[in-house]
């Protein structure tokens, strides 16, 4: 089983240098960044949408990221896919991002897998926080959302398509799901890849 949490993070006071590096969001009235550096959040797809959320999330010092890719870097991928470039063409994305995200801030402790995400049992899921996908298949997106789901874990989904972006917070229980809007949903086959 993996530990979500940092080494000695139960005991740490923020003093110091991490008083300094999360010192603007600390004046944020409400801010718990002892909480955030608990937390674990699984991103599943590391391409647009996946690169901007775990670098943000790793400036935030949450506590450890799990990234979950099954897809090489290609050329096409670097205008938009910061966390990458030329020479990490034909790299793994998750791995290459994990390196990059370790660089921008060591409290953070970041985990890298290289392959299909339903490979994973429900054991892989259950010490995360959330789950979000930045996936561009609807096969993948709604398994997602049925294991978070079944799970009772908040499920972010994000997806974008040239200037349309669409996200959905899923909290079991309480918002609707993907699969919630039935009928509303455009027909699988009608449906436009999103890019990331």
């Amino acid at each position: 089983m993996r530990s979500n949490r940092m080494p000695g993070s139960n005991e740490m006071e923020l003093s110091g240098e991490l008083l300094e590096r999360y010192d603007r969001q600390l004046r944020l009235e409400g801010w718990d960044q002892k909480k955030l550096m608990d937390s674990e959040v699984i991103i599943v797809g590391v391409g647009a949408i996946g690169c901007e959320l775990a670098k943000n999330l790793t400036l935030m010092g949450v506590g450890k990221i799990v990234l979950v890719d099954n897809d090489v870097i290609e050329l096409s991928n670097l205008n938009r896919q910061m966390l990458f470039t030329d020479s990490d063409i034909g790299r793994p994305k998750a791995e290459v991002a994990a390196e990059k995200l370790k660089s921008m801030n060591p409290w953070v402790k970041i985990e890298a897998y290289y392959r299909d995400v339903r490979e994973f049992d429900l054991e892989f899921f259950k010490d995360s926080n959330v789950v979000a996908s930045c996936l561009d298949n609807w096969p993948t997106r709604r398994w997602l959302n049925s294991l978070a789901v079944e799970l009772d874990k908040p499920f972010v989904d994000t997806a974008m398509d040239g200037m349309y972006a669409n996200i959905q917070i899923v909290i079991p229980g309480k918002t609707a799901c993907l699969e919630c809007h039935g009928e509303e949903l455009i027909p699988r086959d009608v449906q436009l890849a999103e890019c990331t």
